[in-house]
């Protein structure tokens, strides 16, 4: 769990050494701020890393402190993954840009620097909050980056109306050997009463995402299909079957150079 946002505190410092010793003594790994935190799959040593824009945090903004703290871990760790707070908020907020974000009059990082500034330094997944909407997905060096997963459990003090209470939960698979994204897929929820998430049968934030992705980074090397899976489309030649028997579908990929996958019938 990521405390490297700017409600960590709402409660103190108190409250948020409070939320460490729950989460520790429920076996939970959480990185707080400034922190990383580190486990182990197998014989890969995997470090989850924090960012964010409050107080006392590994500021997104800060490009070479991050460039900084991934290099080094990447020294240490088979795998890394970033876990960033940033971006402005809101239903106006849906959209990835390459330039620097405010919300209230706060610089909240250029996201879209921050996520190819720690790839570049090694970072294997990225993925993002903040904006409490949903956003775009891009492959970049065939590393996954997830922008905003939007709202997922906000009891009762978060809007959560519209597209606000619309998310994603993400599923992903990376290659153990070089931390290349393999694919993916996008369980779509929504929140009801108290901001309390349950399944969603329309798949809202799937349509979102497929959308947004498309408006935001047109030429990214993904597909998603209207149920969700995400696949990398940078080998080339990409088929599919469906079938009616609730089956998963077949992938194949051919690697044949510069050949554009098939549209998607919704």
């Amino acid at each position: 769990m990521n405390q490297d946002n700017n409600h960590s505190e709402d409660y103190g410092y108190e409250g948020y050494k409070f939320t460490q010793e729950k989460l520790s003594a429920l076996g939970i790994k959480f990185m707080p701020k400034q922190g990383f935190a580190e486990f182990t799959i197998g014989t890969k040593h995997i470090a989850i890393a924090a960012f964010g824009y409050s107080s006392n945090s590994n500021n997104i903004s800060d490009l070479e402190n991050a460039k900084k703290i991934i290099s080094g871990l990447d020294k240490k760790y088979d795998l890394i993954i970033v876990s960033f707070h940033g971006g402005a908020e809101g239903k106006n907020a849906q959209h990835v840009f390459d330039s620097t974000e405010t919300f209230l009059g706060e610089n909240r990082g250029n996201v879209f620097a921050f996520a190819h500034t720690v790839i570049d330094a090694g970072a294997d997944l990225v993925i993002g909050h903040g904006p409490h909407v949903l956003r775009a997905v891009e492959i970049y060096k065939q590393k996954l980056i997830a922008y905003s997963l939007g709202n997922f459990l906000t009891y009762g003090n978060i809007n959560t109306g519209g597209i606000s209470g619309i998310a994603v939960i993400l599923d992903v698979e990376i290659d153990s050997t070089n931390g290349n994204f393999v694919r993916g897929k996008l369980l779509p929820v929504k929140q009801v009463g108290y901001g309390i998430p349950e399944y969603d049968i329309n798949n809202e934030g799937i349509n979102l995402i497929r959308s947004l992705t498309e408006n935001d980074f047109p030429n990214t090397k993904l597909l998603i299909t209207p149920d969700g899976k995400i696949y990398y489309t940078g080998f080339g030649k990409i088929s599919f079957r469906f079938f009616d028997d609730g089956k998963e579908d077949v992938f194949e990929i051919q690697k044949v150079p510069d050949v554009k996958p098939a549209p998607i019938n919704d």
